[in-house]
């Protein structure tokens, strides 16, 4: 449960109008199925067909572990609803 009462006066908020919300923990994908179903079965062929469309537009800033500084500095300066990329071992 969260500690912070923003969040709580939102879930409250929301409880009366009969929303309810829940949480995951991030790594619980990986042992309940739905990472495999993700990302083994349904992410791949989607990219591919154009199915799915990532968002936001990636900004790639170079291949290898090198351009991680550039990587950072460029997330340092400022970045509005783009991902940062660094790609490995030639693949964009």
């Amino acid at each position: 449960m969260s500690l912070d009462p923003l969040s709580a006066l939102a879930r409250m908020a929301a409880r009366r109008h009969g929303v309810r919300s829940g949480s995951v923990w991030g790594d619980s994908v990986a042992t309940n199925g739905l990472g495999q179903a993700i990302f083994g079965e349904f992410l791949g062929e989607a990219l591919r067909t154009g199915a799915f469309t990532p968002a936001p537009e990636a900004l790639a800033v170079g291949d290898g572990l090198e351009r991680i500084p550039d990587a950072l500095a460029t997330v340092g300066r400022g970045v509005s609803a783009r991902k940062v990329v660094v790609t490995l071992n030639g693949t964009q």
